[in-house]
């Protein structure tokens, strides 16, 4: 049983068998490994006496959405019927990290100076005509789809709303254009 070498190394002490004891510790430290908590505002609630299901519960949180979702509950409203769960209050906890939720700012994305250069190539050569622009091969050398030009667009739009404060255009269309006629050096229509 076992490969001759493996045991002459075993018999060497090259390489060093684990001790019961050893085996015993080592499971003790992977059982008992503290919960690191990174939010304060859970951090000022956590019990450290408590298991982790208990304070999730005690806070009002959500384990595992999974389990939460493919429950009975969530069996019983597919079939027509109303959750029984009784709906709990939100909790102080759960209160404060919606609030901290709604108050974080969201950043929008800017097209990048490569894609800008781009997407006024193709508008100049094609208009709003995204299918040309999809086949046109010499502009469009990474082959985006009609669908990917026309989010492009749309994106150097919004960044042209946001850059230069286009505030005078109605529609995606005109703002495209008025653009097309600034970088053509034509006068504005």
């Amino acid at each position: 049983m076992g490969n001759p070498r493996q045991k002459r190394k075993l018999r060497a002490g090259h390489v060093k068998k684990q001790t019961a004891r050893q085996a015993k510790k080592r499971s003790e430290r992977q059982r008992t490994t503290k919960v690191q908590i990174q939010n304060s505002t859970i951090a000022r609630a956590w019990d450290p006496k408590k298991s982790l299901l208990d304070n999730f519960r005690e806070l009002g949180l959500v384990v595992d959405t999974n389990v939460d979702l493919s429950g009975d509950a969530h069996r019983q409203k597919l079939r027509g019927g109303g959750i029984t769960a009784p709906a709990r209050e939100p909790t102080e906890v759960v209160r404060e990290l919606e609030q901290r939720a709604a108050s974080v700012k969201t950043y929008k994305t800017f097209a990048a100076r490569g894609e800008i250069i781009f997407i006024q190539s193709c508008i100049q050569k094609h208009g709003l005509d995204y299918d040309a622009m999809a086949k046109d091969l010499k502009l469009n050398t990474y082959q985006h789809t009609a669908n990917q030009l026309q989010r492009k667009v749309n994106k150097y739009v919004e960044t042209l709303h946001r850059m230069l404060e286009v505030s005078n255009t109605e529609s995606l269309e005109s703002a495209v254009e008025e653009a097309a006629a600034n970088d053509r050096g034509k006068p504005k229509a």
